[in-house]
């Protein structure tokens, strides 16, 4: 059932008590090493065993003419789900880092265990999965991926429970939201709206609220939004914000705070949107939201940036770097590139600005992230040019190419200007 091996702590829970496989598990599987027939690796501290792809295929026939292959399928797809749900929460806190790299470890079973949720079928292990796994999908460039596994199971038209359909609704509209697909995304939101408030759970209904104003943004930011859509998003945000104070909500008030200052600020008011972002900011550190907090300032940087003040610019946006690098969060890296980029340009260095800004565009193309384009969409509405505007085509093809040809590490450390490394991020070193 294993793709990518198996950690010696998850074998017991999925291959079955010892009574099933004739000993201790963990003794057994040491025997399939001392066999050859499975290869023991320690390099990363937690010991993981794992098979040949060949001795692997042909191990899986046989397990499939066997009765017991479903129950054995159901553990592994029920543990795998155990992981994520217990990492989901963790995804926007001091060990977000942690939990990214763990389900990127096991990201070859998790797909195996989606995977056989969605061909059994069982609805609420697959739609489970999606809500628990989309931030992971959104941080690590996998959005492609998730579109696709959620497009399956749209197709297969199931009858879902309304907790779940709410669910399936939030995870669809947000990766649609992150590859900029405002349509989509509006669409989903809807539905997730629709089924909070029938349920009744005020949290999320605040929580749906902020997402389908969000998803106007996307219309703001590329100057097609009406005013009943200026209207109807700013409605929206000042429900979730009053819910959220009602329930002593930190996070979800610092969220709509967010969405305010976006609101103001997307509609050509950066100093308007500022004191609402720096607001949001200090909520998001008070809760722990380590994510908002990157996004906070990122968002600072941009208003600072729109208003010609680049030095306070700059380190709002190295501060939101070393935050989502940090993380290992990629779309964050993306949009902070822009954010460099353009304050570099405004500084003079030409040939950083093209690098950054070719070395953005690689890393959106690679991981769907085409909400990565917002940075530049919103400058031009404050008049602020962009490498792409300024450099010749010839010159910004070969310093694309250069930037493209940087590895992350490198990447973040040029962004920075620290070419002896990176000091890891504090919300202390950044003012609100």
């Amino acid at each position: 059932m294993f793709r990518g091996g198996i950690a010696l702590d998850l074998a017991e829970t999925i291959t079955g008590p010892g009574d099933e496989v004739g000993g201790d598990v963990v003794d057994r599987i040491g025997e399939l090493i001392d066999q050859s027939l499975l290869r023991l690796d320690e390099g990363d501290g937690d010991p993981r065993a794992s098979m040949l792809e060949t001795i692997r295929e042909f191990a899986a026939e046989m397990l499939a003419a066997r009765e017991e292959a479903d129950a054995i399928g159901r553990r592994h797809a029920e543990t795998f789900l155990d992981l994520v749900e217990r990492a989901a929460p963790e995804l926007r806190g001091q060990d977000q880092r942690v939990w990214l790299d763990r389900l990127e470890h096991e990201h070859d079973n998790l797909r195996a265990a989606m995977d056989w949720a969605i061909a059994r079928p069982d609805p609420h292990i697959a739609v489970s999965f999606a809500y628990a796994l989309w931030k992971f999908w959104q941080a690590r460039g996998y959005l492609v991926e998730g579109r696709r596994s959620m497009e399956a199971m749209e197709a297969m038209a199931w009858t879902l429970e309304p907790v779940d359909r709410a669910h399936f609704a939030e995870a669809f509209g947000s990766v649609a939201y992150w590859q900029s697909d405002e349509p989509v995304a509006s669409y989903w939101y809807d539905r997730q709206l629709e089924e909070w408030r029938a349920i009744g759970d005020r949290r999320e209904i605040a929580n749906a609220l902020f997402n389908r104003a969000y998803s106007d943004m996307i219309s703001i930011m590329l100057g097609i939004a009406d005013t009943t859509e200026l209207a109807s998003g700013r409605e929206r945000l000042d429900e979730a914000l009053a819910i959220s104070r009602e329930l002593g909500d930190r996070s979800g008030e610092g969220n709509a705070l967010w969405g305010l200052g976006s609101y103001y600020y997307f509609t050509a008011d950066a100093a308007g949107a500022q004191p609402w972002y720096e607001r949001s900011l200090e909520l998001h550190r008070a809760a722990g939201d380590r994510t908002m907090e990157a996004w906070s300032l990122h968002m600072i940087a941009l208003t600072a940036m729109s208003q010609r003040h680049f030095d306070e610019a700059l380190d709002m946006a190295r501060h939101a770097m070393r935050h989502f690098y940090e993380a290992g969060d990629i779309s964050g890296v993306i949009l902070t590139l822009d954010d460099i980029s353009i304050i570099s340009l405004a500084a003079g260095d030409t040939e950083r600005a093209g690098r950054l800004w070719g070395a953005a565009r690689s890393l959106q193309a690679a991981t769907g992230t085409d909400l990565a384009d917002s940075v530049d969409q919103t400058q031009r509405l404050y008049g602020t040019p962009t490498a792409r505007d300024v450099l010749p085509a010839d010159e910004i093809a070969r310093l694309s190419a250069e930037g493209a040809a940087m590895s992350l590490d490198e990447l973040v450390a040029y962004a920075l200007g620290m070419q002896d490394g990176i000091p890891p991020a504090s919300h202390e070193e950044a003012p609100a």
